[in-house]
């Protein structure tokens, strides 16, 4: 019976004491830093998401907003930050677009460039060859629309393979005209239907 209540008054007194329970902290450099990243990150996000809602809803007054956001890169001096990321380089285009590209038939495949002597892509694609031939340069691209653009007899090629084209990019430049030939899918195409967007 005495071990008994010795291991009763043991538990008992285990009761009373307060639980000595380990707590992990975390004092890893890199957690902290991955941790602070991903906190910018979700911040930056719901920052974001919460501007696009405003430009749909119109909550806030646009000039409002875009006078709250200019004090608070003011406030958090971001322009220096921003000044180091060449954001505009990223998105800027080399050289203007023309929205229309036309080409003027003249005999058999060949036409005539309406902007002067340059020719221009038809429709967004990408290079997939360059090459020459006894008449010029030649290049080909596969236009989004499925459609393969061959651009014949060009005197020079502003290009380079691979190249990601959108429509009225500068594939060269002809002399008089442009050898034009269009296929799908093995099949030869009109100009025209060279030009209609995929279905």
């Amino acid at each position: 019976m005495s071990e008994l209540k010795q291991i009763r008054k043991r538990i008992a007194s285990r009761r009373r004491q307060p639980s000595r329970r380990r707590v992990v902290s975390h004092k890893s450099p890199l957690f902290a830093i991955v941790y602070g990243l991903a906190m910018l990150a979700m911040g930056g996000a719901c920052l974001g998401l919460g501007w696009m809602i405003n430009e749909k809803t119109q909550w806030l007054p646009a000039q409002q907003t875009r006078q709250l956001v200019e004090q608070v890169v003011q406030k958090l001096n971001l322009d220096s930050i921003a000044a180091w990321i060449p954001f505009e380089n990223w998105f800027a285009r080399s050289e203007p677009v023309a929205s229309t590209v036309f080409y003027q038939p003249l005999e058999g495949q060949f036409y005539q460039p309406s902007n002067g002597n340059q020719v221009q892509c038809l429709m967004d694609g990408v290079v997939l060859y360059i090459g020459s031939q006894d008449s010029g340069k030649l290049v080909m691209v596969k236009q989004d629309n499925g459609v393969l653009a061959t651009y014949g007899a060009l005197q020079d090629v502003q290009v380079k393979l691979n190249d990601r084209l959108l429509r009225g990019s500068v594939l060269g430049s002809v002399e008089q005209a442009v050898y034009l030939d269009f296929s799908r899918q093995g099949q030869s195409v009109s100009l025209q239907q060279a030009m209609e967007d995929a279905n």
